[in-house]
């Protein structure tokens, strides 16, 4: 009697034939164990899907595979797959074994950090919808490295397997499925296409390949949207440099590693922290054993790290140079990256041998028109926009790729990054190890000079735009635009002055660039001081003097003018000798042009210096000559009103009762020809005049009056210095709840407009306003916000005042000593201002004398005089002090 059997029996004994437990069918098969046991039992007939994956696990003949599905749905008796079950069926001559095992390069060493990153890329591939992911990145970032840490979180995920396959050593795009083939130890057969073979073998798996390195052989991405297509539960992870650009793919752009401040180190346990420096740390304990991060080396580490730009590989192989190099000197050698980071591990691939050969396998998958392309834009610093690299770019019109494209391809290829600029605008930015590769490719090509022609030129037509444009009512746009900017700004007047970072960049025209050097230090004059980078301007001022020294007669009208501002500057740094220099030749110069009205302008500078300097004589004889040349031009030639004019020249000589009578009259000529904004600023001048007078309610009224008119004419930038005017008005009268108000009112409307510099004063008084009501933490939080931007911009006596304010609160602290030492820091730093005699005579003064004996103040008082500015800012900053 023949013996009849069911599908669960018939299943039972062909698993056992083929030696699987339960367990691994059911894993193969992508279900539970005990889905299988109840099948087995004949509690439960497979699904459709799962009878399908049971005649390629089970290596059904493709001739009897259409009767096999219908007896698992029980539409045909089981018997007479008997036979056939208990005959072992030779496996397909295309597969080793029924399904692909894990297959997962063990890395050499741990992986440093990317604990967000990894745990970002898990949660996106655990997304049902998503069946593939690309981790995209420059070369050297570690892309390859993350993806197998992703990896290894899937081996248990993916039952049919996790399988990774290199890409590196091919370049040809047809090989990419025989490469995967290859890892999933799938052999081609004749009657079959490859591709055909193995979607069927994926067909019904759960597998997950890591496709690594696939840049150099994106012509293949169609081949894995066909696998994808045929193998619905097939996803892929690949790394590539760009994108494949395929329906349904998601991109994970891979950032550097996480870099601390430089600016604001913190603390050593900190430091070690930030993925970057741990890297660093752990590489170079790797050849140097005892290396260990210290206060005096954790600014140098921190700079390298940067100076990377965070990017994995350069760093190792810095790290791998320390065997020879302590960090500071390691730091050092890094001027020159590419040079310097070679001899890579020998296991690794020859493009990541050295920093060079990692870019220049990027480099080498563009065309001739897109290599061009990336070359020029290395003229850049910090960044650009579309419309800079247009105009620079492609000023000849022989750029053989459009610019958009252009961008677009270096962007899918990870040699420029996107990013947000001001107000949405787009921006472009490389990584500076990219840049420097450019640069080097650029200087070979012959373009260099040309390029930074270009590139100064358009800088300046920005700046003079911009400082056409801050002169309306709305600044904020083009200040921040130029901060977007100010690095490329500092590199074209660098190149301008002639001392451009690479000497070997030819200047086209001497005579032109020190032209352009001027102008541009004279357009970026309210940008500058609106951000408080008065220290860098006079510092470019002096080098673009430095670089246009008197030679060229053409040059002398813009020499003349920046000798003003030259002098205006240092007045303001409290260096009345370098001032007095650089007024003396702008004198000299109006003189040869017959320029009558600078001169007189100039004389009257060096009157006002020669009074603060104590010498009478002097200033009142330059006084005399400047007037004598002011009545030579006459009212109207001039453009200003004399009474005006010598009202506030008045003020600055302390004859505040002529001051007073001219700026009336100056007035009151304002009020008949209807011009509001000059009766605007005649009124905010009577009014701070008469607050220094200690008359407050007159202050107070010529200041409302002028408060009114700047908003009519809408004036933003001159209402906010007005309210500011009220504020310490309202202060000096001990009326704080409202002086708060105002200074409050006028610090939101200047950050609104950008005007950073100008934020000192508001925050210093709030700084008073919270000390006079006892909370000397909010007081001196004020007041170092205020100091730093003083400092930053080199005004000697805002530090001074932020010197006293701080005092003020050692004071209320009970700290005397300390309030001593900054009272007589201020007070040194005040000389020749009446801000000198005002902290001698402070309240705070008087109160913290009170707590300490006289000797002891007056020592400490001493030591505080004995300070350099930058001692003093240091010692004032100090938060272990508190």
């Amino acid at each position: 009697m023949e013996q009849s059997f069911s599908f669960g029996s018939w299943l039972r004994q062909r698993r056992k034939m083929l030696d699987l437990t339960q367990a691994e069918l059911a894993q193969q098969l992508g279900c539970a164990t005990i889905t299988l046991q109840k099948i087995e039992l004949d509690e439960r007939r497979p699904s459709k899907e799962m009878a399908e994956r049971l005649a390629d696990v089970l290596t059904i003949p493709p001739a009897e595979r259409a009767a096999f599905l219908q007896r698992t749905r029980g539409e045909l008796a089981v018997d007479q797959l008997v036979v056939a079950a208990v005959q072992p069926a030779a496996p397909a001559p295309w597969r080793d074994k029924p399904c692909p095992s894990h297959h997962l390069p063990v890395p050499a060493t741990p992986l440093i950090g990317r604990v967000q990153e990894v745990a970002a890329v898990v949660a996106r591939l655990r997304e049902p919808s998503l069946r593939l992911l690309t981790l995209t990145g420059p070369g050297g970032m570690g892309k390859t490295r993350l993806a197998l840490a992703v990896a290894e979180q899937f081996v248990a995920v993916f039952p049919d397997g996790v399988t990774f396959v290199a890409l590196a050593p091919i370049s040809d795009p047809a090989l990419v499925i025989p490469t995967i083939a290859q890892a999933l130890r799938i052999r081609e057969t004749r009657d079959q296409p490859l591709l055909d073979q193995l979607a069927a073998v994926l067909r019904h798996h759960r597998t997950l390949l890591v496709l690594d390195n696939f840049e150099q052989v994106l012509a293949a991405a169609p081949d894995v949207a066909r696998l994808l297509a045929a193998a619905p539960r097939l996803q892929v992870l690949v790394t590539s440099r760009a994108a494949l650009r395929l329906s349904g793919e998601q991109e994970y752009p891979v950032a550097p590693l996480a870099l601390p401040d430089r600016d604001h180190l913190p603390n050593l346990a900190a430091l070690t922290q930030y993925d970057a420096v741990a890297l660093f740390i752990q590489r170079v304990c790797a050849v140097k054993p005892d290396f260990e991060v210290t206060n005096a080396n954790a600014l140098a580490v921190a700079e390298i790290c940067a100076r990377l730009d965070g990017l994995p590989l350069a760093i190792e192989l810095a790290a791998a140079r320390s065997r020879l190099f302590a960090p500071a000197a390691l730091l050092a050698r890094l001027r020159n990256r590419l040079q310097f980071l070679t001899s890579g591990a020998r296991d690794l691939p020859q493009r990541q041998q050295t920093i060079r050969n990692t870019i220049a396998w990027s480099y080498d998958l563009l065309d001739a028109a897109h290599q061009q392309f990336f070359r020029r834009l290395a003229v850049f610093v910090g960044g650009w926009t579309l419309e800079a690299a247009e105009t620079v770019c492609n000023a000849d019109d022989a750029l053989g790729v459009d610019v958009l494209d252009g961008l677009t391809t270096l962007v899918e290829q990870s040699l420029v990054r996107q990013v947000d600029g001001p107000y949405g605008e787009p921006r472009f930015r490389r990584l500076e190890t990219i840049r420097e590769f450019a640069l080097a490719q650029l200087t070979a090509s012959g373009e260099a000079g040309a390029l930074r022609w270009q590139h100064a030129s358009y800088c300046l037509a920005l700046v003079e735009t911009a400082d056409l444009e801050l002169r309306e009512r709305e600044p904020r746009i083009w200040l921040q635009r130029l901060e977007a900017e100010h690095d490329n700004l500092r590199a074209a007047l660098a190149w301008a002055v002639q001392g451009a970072p690479n000497p070997d960049a030819p200047l086209l025209d001497g005579s032109a660039s020190g032209e352009l050097g001027l102008r541009l230090c004279h357009a970026l004059w309210d940008f500058w001081r609106s951000r408080g980078y008065l220290r860098e301007q006079r510092q470019w001022l002096a080098a673009a003097l430095a670089s246009t020294a008197g030679n060229d007669p053409a040059q002398r009208p813009l020499r003349m003018r920046a000798l003003r501002e030259a002098g205006e500057l240092a007045e303001e740094a409290g260096d009345w000798e370098q001032a007095q220099v650089f007024y003396q030749e702008e004198l000299g110069l109006a003189r040869t042009l017959g320029d009558t009205l600078d001169a007189a302008e100039t004389l009257v500078r060096l009157a006002l210096l020669a009074d603060d300097q104590s010498d009478q004589h002097g200033s009142a004889r330059l006084l005399d000559e400047s007037l004598a040349l002011f009545h030579e031009i006459g009212a109207a030639a001039w453009g200003i009103h004399p009474l005006h004019y010598f009202g506030v020249v008045g003020l600055q000589l302390g004859d505040y009762a002529r001051a007073f009578a001219l700026l009336e009259d100056s007035l009151a000529h304002f009020q008949r020809v209807n011009d509001r904004t000059g009766s605007a600023h005649a009124l905010r001048i009577l009014g701070t005049t008469a607050r220094d007078q200690g008359d407050y309610g007159r202050a107070e009224a010529y200041l409302l009056e002028s408060l009114a008119l700047f908003r009519e004419v809408g004036d933003r930038p001159w209402v906010a210095r007005i309210l500011h005017g009220l504020g310490e008005t309202a202060l000096l009268q001990e009326q704080d709840v409202r002086a708060y108000a105002l200074e409050a009112e006028s610090l939101v409307l200047v950050r609104e407009l950008g005007d950073k510099l100008f934020a000192a004063w508001p925050l210093l008084n709030l700084g008073h306003i919270a000390k006079h009501q006892g909370d000397t933490v909010q007081a001196r939080a004020h007041v170092v916000e205020s100091l730093t931007i003083l400092h930053d911009a080199g005004k000697v006596f805002g530090i001074a005042a932020c010197l006293a304010g701080l005092a003020g609160c050692a004071g209320r602290q009970d700290q005397p000593a300390r309030a001593a030492r900054l009272f007589g820091a201020a007070a040194r730093l005040a000389v020749g201002y009446a801000l000198a005699h005002r902290i001698e005579l402070d309240s705070d003064v008087a109160t913290a004398r009170t707590l300490i004996d006289h000797g002891a103040w007056e020592a400490a008082w001493a030591e505080g005089q004995a300070l350099t500015t930058e001692q003093a800012v240091a010692y004032a900053l100090d938060e272990a002090a508190f």
